[in-house]
């Protein structure tokens, strides 16, 4: 590795220079990829911060260093593809681990006790409360045109739903929510994206992803 550098031309350096700042850009992007993807599907639930970017551009950083490593050691070019294609892998999973879109038990509230999480009666409960309010806001608009309804049913979901779990469960908290539906011949599919807890004696159940299907 040594006398590799030693024998290096300045232009030479300069290119591999290039090169990495290149692929350091290029694996930060899929970071803001895969939050612009996030973002158009489930909206203000899914932030992001400064830190976040940073950790990312640090993470790249490693990871380009072994790809070029790679590449000097072993000079086989579909090798350094395969460890860039590791390196992108690798990205999109930091990435929905930071964005708290892969649930991980490293975002827990560690002053309560923690047991192993299990979501079924929390989804339940949610299922449930989507499905009430939903149907309370389809007997108004059930007539309307297809966008029109969806509009108005997702935005009524968003801003009623809180009442129906609060009445269900006292000890539920919920973030923003961001509600979308997709309307078939024969039901409507209704995605809802909001971080909800649910903190009980002996655990903390919490989830961020539901979807239901109601007859039309």
């Amino acid at each position: 590795m040594g006398g590799l550098i030693q024998s290096m031309t300045i232009g030479d350096f300069l290119k591999l220079t290039r090169d990495k700042i290149f692929t350091i850009i290029g694996l930060t992007t899929i970071y803001f990829i895969f939050l612009l993807t996030i973002l158009r599907f489930y909206g203000s639930s899914i932030t992001n911060s400064i830190i976040d970017v940073i950790i990312i551009i640090i993470v790249s950083y490693f990871l380009t260093n072994i790809s070029f490593y790679i590449k000097e050691k072993y000079p086989n070019k579909k090798l350094f593809v395969l460890s860039l294609i590791l390196s992108a892998i690798i990205i999109v999973i930091v990435s929905g681990v930071l964005l708290g879109f892969f649930p991980s038990v490293l975002f827990q509230d560690e002053s309560l006790p923690q047991t192993k999480i299990n979501t079924g009666e929390l989804e339940n409960i949610v299922s449930s409360c989507i499905t009430s309010t939903a149907n309370e806001k389809l007997k108004e608009i059930k007539d309307l045109p297809n966008e029109e309804l969806k509009r108005q049913l997702n935005d009524y979901i968003e801003k009623n739903i809180n009442t129906c779990l609060s009445q269900k469960e006292q000890n539920i908290s919920i973030g923003g929510i961001k509600t979308k539906s997709e309307i078939g011949e024969e039901e409507i599919t209704i995605f809802v994206n909001a971080p909800i807890k649910l903190t009980t004696d002996s655990e903390i159940i919490e989830w961020n992803y539901f979807s239901v299907k109601i007859p039309k």
